[in-house]
């Protein structure tokens, strides 16, 4: 499979998983692929606006961030069909661990 349109959603206010997704940002676009990027939380919800953004379909959601960040991921990109690929980083060790 090849990504030609990555989104990567980081837990809001959490250095440790935006920095995450700042550098898996730069080795994606380093491969020619576009990311959209931005932090998810209680009073953060990036999805519509990635999905009412991107202009080709979207290969892969990176989700960095604690169960909350990875069931907002799910709750927004599930109807599409876009994959998520959710990694704990910056979480509370919650249930998905």
């Amino acid at each position: 499979m090849q990504l030609k349109q990555v989104i990567i959603a980081h837990k809001a206010q959490d250095i440790m998983s935006q920095r995450w997704a700042e550098q898996c940002a730069r080795q994606l676009e380093s491969r020619g692929c576009q990311v959209l990027m931005g932090p998810s939380g209680a009073k953060d919800n990036p999805y519509p606006v990635f999905l009412a953004s991107s202009n080709s379909p979207i290969d892969l959601a990176v989700v960095l961030g604690g169960d909350g960040t990875a069931l907002a991921a799910a709750r927004n990109l599930a109807a599409d069909g876009i994959p998520i690929f959710g990694r704990e980083c910056g979480g509370t060790s919650g249930f998905f661990n």
